[in-house]
């Protein structure tokens, strides 16, 4: 695969080339590969409750492969620091502010394509409804999904998604190309049609928000709480 030169006017420079790019898109593709592979004991367990949370952590458990990969392919191949993922604090505190209006941006726009959407009656694109009740009845039940989904899975999606993938095509192929290209794997790896588009632009808010924070902590937050939000949405 050729590699393209870093554009001069890219404010971001990771050494990782498109190779390591296309592996670490493939050990995510592997992971999920994997989880459909041990899906089908989980699926026949009776305890709704129980079931739920197995596939959610089942999930989050897989979806540290790719952490592993992008830190051989990154921090370890090219002996660079974890900053260069954007593991580094936040320059001025007004980056709270942009993660506030990030998180307010995500829920409007969902808001907005869900209305426009069902206002054209295209089925196909309506985003199914969040499960009532995810993670069952019993509060130790409730937390562990919270943890999962608002903690855990932001962390592992943000590291690859904007610290790998966005900075590794940004750096050759300049910021806007960079966040599009990382945003349309975002939405496909989420798999739901009625999801994509509008996982798309959130995955468009989340890069623009790393590029000028420079810290992967702060697209993370902004997941986390936006992930929380919509979870507490289900009872």
């Amino acid at each position: 695969m050729q590699e393209s030169p870093a554009p001069e006017n890219s404010p971001i420079g990771v050494p990782w080339s498109l190779t390591d790019m296309a592996l670490g898109v493939g050990a995510m593709v592997g992971s999920f590969l994997i989880f459909l592979l041990l899906l089908r004991p989980l699926v026949t367990t009776e305890d709704e409750g129980s079931r739920v949370l197995a596939l959610i952590w089942l999930g989050a458990a897989i979806e540290g492969l790719p952490v592993y990969v992008i830190w051989r392919l990154s921090v370890k191949k090219y002996g660079v620091g974890w900053d260069a993922l954007g593991f580094q604090r936040p320059r001025t505190r007004r980056n709270v502010i942009l993660v506030l209006a990030t998180i307010i941006g995500c829920l409007v726009l969902i808001a907005v394509y869900v209305a426009l959407v069902t206002q054209l009656d295209i089925d196909f694109l309506i985003p199914e409804p969040v499960p009532e009740g995810l993670g069952g009845d019993r509060a130790t039940y409730r937390l562990l999904t919270a943890m999962a989904i608002a903690g855990w899975v932001p962390f592992v999606e943000e590291i690859f998604f904007r610290g790998f993938l966005f900075q590794g095509l940004a750096s050759r192929y300049g910021m806007l190309w960079g966040a599009v290209f990382s945003s349309g794997l975002f939405a496909l790896a989420h798999i739901v049609i009625g999801t994509m588009i509008p996982i798309f632009l959130i995955g468009l808010m989340f890069a623009f928000l790393h590029s000028r924070t420079r810290s992967i902590w702060m697209p993370m937050a902004a997941h986390g709480t936006f992930n929380l939000i919509v979870l507490s949405v289900s009872g």
